[in-house]
């Protein structure tokens, strides 16, 4: 485990990093994903009848958040 340059604890792996973040309580409430179509990616979890909101959808009070 290393630390990001603000200072907050993260864990990388070879396609992926997790940012230990403080809140208001000890959840995992959102995961931020680079996608090479976030349009494609929205898409299919509407049609799987996922709550959509922007570039974000959200399964079992988890936030996906999607970018580029």
């Amino acid at each position: 485990m290393s630390k990001d340059e603000g200072g907050v604890p993260e864990l990388t792996l070879p396609n992926s990093t997790f940012r230990f973040v403080k809140g208001p309580a000890d959840i995992m409430s959102a995961l931020d994903f680079r996608v090479a179509d976030v349009a494609k990616v929205r898409e299919a979890a509407k049609a799987r009848g996922y709550k959509i909101e922007g570039d974000q959808f959200f399964i079992g009070g988890v936030n996906f958040r999607l970018s580029l």
